[in-house]
């Protein structure tokens, strides 16, 4: 977004000092998309602190949010999707990964990260779907995960081991499809080579370096 021709910008040489209220509004129909950053404000220095930010004519597509953490000390304003402490911040949770509220083996994370409502158990059809594919001559064991959002900030993995108490490896299992609606991991080998074979879904949150 250009300043001057696509967007307005207060631009001061010397210390601009902050206060009163600020009114950000869409013109033209003009839609931000995730990881737009706006120059609102420009100067060498900044001191003071706006009293109120008006956003009421500039509300984002569902699932986007503003970040105005640097409004006071670079004047931009940036757009950023759904991370999981913001959503549990919205929802008034402890931003606990691994708290189960409901008692259903659903930590947060794997509500966050499936789209659940994480106020409410969750159902049979929530739940991961084992299966058995056969191809050939050979049978593999198949984990299909159903979700209504894709989350930036959550890696999900499959991991297959021989033996519960050993180590769980993501180098046996392959993503043969994934879709915004669906995830299916499968075993790279087949069940006729084993004499025992386990198989599980790992949800990997993004933290961000401090």
């Amino acid at each position: 977004t250009v300043p001057g021709s696509e967007m307005d910008q207060v631009a001061v040489s010397g210390t601009l000092t902050l206060g009163g209220t600020l009114k950000v509004s869409f013109v033209n129909d003009f839609v931000p998309a995730n990881g737009d950053t706006f120059s609102l404000l420009t100067a060498e220095t900044f001191s003071g602190e706006i009293s109120t930010l008006d956003l009421s004519d500039a509300v984002l597509p569902e699932g986007l949010f503003w970040d105005t953490q640097n409004l006071s000390t670079n004047g931009t304003l940036s757009v950023i999707g759904p991370n999981f402490e913001l959503w549990a911040d919205l929802l008034g949770l402890d931003a606990d990964p691994m708290a189960d509220l409901q008692g259903d083996g659903f930590p947060l994370l794997v509500k966050y990260a499936l789209g659940l409502d994480p106020g409410i158990p969750a159902s049979t059809s929530d739940k991961p779907v084992f299966s058995l594919n056969e191809t050939g001559e050979d049978t593999f064991l198949r984990l299909t995960v159903n979700r209504t959002v894709v989350r930036s900030d959550v890696l999900i993995v499959g991991e297959v081991t021989n033996d519960l108490l050993g180590t769980w490896s993501i180098a046996g299992v392959d993503l043969i499809d994934e879709t915004p609606e669906q995830l299916i991991f499968q075993d790279t080998l087949p069940l006729k080579d084993l004499s025992l074979r386990f198989m599980r879904i790992r949800f990997i949150l993004d933290t961000p370096n401090p």
